[in-house]
């Protein structure tokens, strides 16, 4: 294994390990300082001590670009191919010998030099075994680091990202193997891990777990995803170091600095955005000021579109209505560092609205599906605004042992539904504190992390209109994970133990419908994983083998809805005995990196025990002939492949291409409730298999580049009950009409030319 080397750290001048001190414009007086310091302090330069020495990373083998500084002088080097690196003319005294690099753990030591000394030093890096590497850098292959991962990973990194500076998170995530897009729309997009999406994918802002009210398909993340420099997929279980709901996968977003990192420039950036389809347009601007010890920044943004176009009969394009929206956010972040310690501070808003379609909503209080009570009826458009904030306090402290890392947050949510002229009628707001601790160990063969996670989150439905009563959450988790290393072999894994209670308020939904006051428990649950890596030193070839489980607790809307869920054209009733979901991961990984070419196979498969779904009844609503779905539980299996491979033609030309597919099937309870005269096993929602390829041309001095991507989609034969048939009768001929899915091809042109402004170092 070794560490990747960051754009950052690889000027020109690398081709020599000696690292020449830093230019800056000087003014007179400073000129005369520094000429009489040199005059003053010459006998002391003359006759300077040396450090020199090598890097390894934990395998032993060199690590390219680490920087190597003493931080007290400013003075410092780069690691050349071979890990060696050289500082001369250092004056006598002690001093901090700092070394770091992407993805290891930094490396700090005293040093006391005596004049005319030559000290060499053998240093050996550590992996951050819980933070994933950037593994993907724009015009070159898959970094070697990915081969000693246990876990299948994906990056995109900075580069990536500022070529689609209007993407949604399911958009700018799309193109990874085994990710695909849930949409409504242009704004209405969030990523689908493995077939799984909504409340079983963890979706991290800056370390804190984003809690928004995602109780369906077309709620959408409160984030915006073209403010990240970096997006981080882990893709499968991942319950043992983010908890209940990572029961199918983690999606990490990062727009502050992370891992100890303290800026040393003033920077300026300004993305601006349009796109063709939906007319949207777009602007984001960031800027910040560092020195090394402390920093600002600002981070603002702002996204509006037109209604989404879609292929029409008589048209070319029509616009579907009511897929409009428009996006507000505003990060603000500070840090400083003291010593081995760094303490940052986030606040960061975000507000969008969304205009629904007013015909086919109804009141959840005062009717059922029998039609037997009044309903109310909203006419004419819905507006659906949303906020969340953010407050998140975090620390990290290096010692001789390890890493403690601690992190504070506080977020509130809150959504609403306003018919034209009318009060919110839904008016739904979250509260919730979070408090998380771990801390990272070991040495080149023995590491590990240990970490507890705190959380209280309440619920309140103020408006007229409630989809779920009022409720109180606490989770409490403990979780251990470590990795030992015996010659080519890597052995990985730890055990997580949770607990969760839920209080619930009483709530009447119609006279004949009560939620009875009530607490509900789960746990203690205890979830866990393995993995094993062989990888033969230099052979570029690396098999994992893992297994781990996952578990999911049925949020409040599956367990108490009671009537018609807005956009998703269905009537829904929960459960209030629904058991907690358990997931049984297994996966078989092949990958190989070598030169100028990265392959990576992935066969998974995920067997899940009370997975919760929405499940059609065959029956209708009386008043509105919207379909009544149950909300229930029920054994089913997950199963897929992944295949991607990676060339890197020159230094600027690159070809990709992949192969990824998924089979969801129901193994329990099966009806024909469609009435179609056939029983559809296959799970709701299931992504159709597809196959991609494309270049990439990356110019590294401007930063350059240009991107050609396809993407072909098998027509998704393995449909449930009622995604083959139209819950309307459309066309007005009497029956529920027949949905035919067809294949299709996507292709994706993306030009980035960076303009930098406002630097200065």
């Amino acid at each position: 294994m070794s560490c990747i080397s960051s754009p950052r750290l690889t000027p020109a001048s690398l081709s020599s390990y000696r690292d020449m001190p830093e230019k800056k414009t000087m003014t007179i007086r400073q000129i005369f300082i520094f000429l009489s310091a040199i005059i003053l302090l010459l006998p002391e330069i003359s006759g300077g001590a040396e450090i020199h020495g090598r890097v390894l990373n934990e395998r032993g083998e060199p690590v390219l670009h680490a920087a190597v500084s003493l931080d007290s002088l400013e003075i410092g080097a780069f690691t050349n191919e071979q890990g060696r690196f050289l500082i001369e003319n250092i004056p006598a005294g002690d001093y901090l010998l700092q070394v770091s690099h992407i993805g290891c753990l930094s490396w700090n030591k005293i040093l006391s030099l005596t004049t005319d000394e030559h000290r060499e030093l053998l240093i050996r890096l550590q992996r951050d075994v819980l933070k994933m590497e950037e593994i993907t850098v724009v015009g070159g292959v898959k970094a070697s680091e990915l081969l000693d991962s246990y876990r299948p990973l994906a990056v995109l990194g900075n580069e990536q990202l500022a070529l689609r500076p209007n993407a949604s998170l399911g958009q700018a995530t799309a193109a990874i193997p085994g990710v695909q897009m849930l949409h409504q729309g242009p704004n209405v997009s969030k990523p689908v891990i493995r077939g799984l999406s909504n409340q079983r994918i963890a979706i991290v802002a800056d370390g804190v777990q984003l809690e928004a009210q995602q109780w369906s398909e077309h709620h959408t993340p409160e984030l915006d995803a073209s403010a990240a420099t970096k997006i981080e997929v882990i893709r499968g279980p991942a319950s043992l170091l983010y908890g209940g709901d990572a029961i199918g996968g983690v999606v990490q977003v990062w727009n502050a600095y992370q891992n100890g990192k303290i800026p040393e420039a003033f920077q300026g950036r300004l993305r601006l955005g349009f796109g063709s389809n939906d007319l949207s347009k777009s602007a984001d601007i960031r800027l910040v000021c560092g020195n090394g010890k402390s920093y600002m920044l600002l981070n603002a943004g702002a996204k509006i579109t037109d209604d989404y176009a879609v292929p029409g009969d008589h048209s070319f394009l029509i616009r579907q209505a009511f897929t409009a929206y428009q996006q507000e956010r505003l990060h603000l972040s500070a840090g400083m560092k003291r010593g081995e310690t760094v303490l940052r501070l986030n606040l960061k808003h975000y507000y969008e609205k969304q205009t629904l379609l007013g015909e086919g909503h109804w009141h959840n209080s005062g009717g059922g599906p029998d039609g037997t009570e009044p309903w109310y009826h909203v006419t004419g458009s819905i507006s659906s605004p949303t906020q969340h904030n953010t407050i998140q306090l975090q620390s990290s402290s290096q010692t001789s042992i390890g890493v403690w890392n601690f992190d504070l947050s506080y977020q509130t949510d809150h959504r609403q539904g306003i018919p034209e002229g009318m009060k919110p009628q839904i008016d739904l707001k979250s509260q919730t504190s979070a408090g998380n601790g771990r801390f990272v160990y070991g040495n080149e063969n023995y590491s590990g992390a240990v970490g507890i996670s705190l959380r209280h989150k309440a619920n309140r439905s103020l408006g007229p209109e409630t989809l779920v009563p009022d409720f109180q959450q606490q989770n409490g988790g403990l979780f251990l994970f470590q990795q030992m290393r015996f010659g080519s072999v890597k052995i990985s894994g730890g055990l997580r133990l949770d607990m969760q209670q839920v209080q619930i308020s009483e709530q009447q939904f119609s006279a004949n419908v009560t939620i009875p006051a009530g607490t509900k428990s789960y746990g203690p649950i205890l979830s866990g994983g393995l993995g094993i890596v062989w990888r033969p030193m230099d052979s570029g070839l690396a098999i994992s083998l893992n297994s781990g489980t996952g578990w999911r607790a049925p949020t409040a809307v599956e367990r108490y809805i009671y009537g018609v869920h807005h956009a998703s054209w269905r009537f829904e009733k929960g459960d209030p005995n629904l058991d907690i979901e358990k997931a049984w991961n297994t996966e078989l990984i092949f990958r190989y990196g070598k030169g100028r070419f990265w392959g990576e196979m992935a066969l998974w498969r995920n067997e899940l025990q009370q997975f919760i779904f929405p499940s059609p009844t065959g029956e209708f609503s009386a008043l509105s002939q919207i379909p009544v779905y149950e909300i229930g539980g029920s054994n089913a299996r997950l199963e897929g492949y992944e295949i991607s491979a990676q060339l890197q033609i020159t230094n600027f030309f690159s070809i990709q291409a992949g192969a990824d597919g998924v089979r969801g099937q129901i193994l329990e309870n099966l009806i024909d409730s469609d009435g179609d005269g056939a029983i559809e096993p296959w799970l709701p929602s299931m992504p159709a298999d597809r196959l991609s390829g494309g270049f990439t041309l990356h110019e590294n001095h401007s930063g350059a580049s240009l991107s050609l991507t396809a993407q072909r989609y098998s027509a998704q034969k393995r449909l449930a009950e009622f995604e083959n048939i139209l819950s309307n009768d459309s066309d007005l001929d009497g029956a529920n009409d027949q949905v035919q899915p067809n294949s299709h091809t996507l292709l994706n042109l993306l030009i980035g030319i960076p303009f930098k402004f406002l630097t200065y170092k």
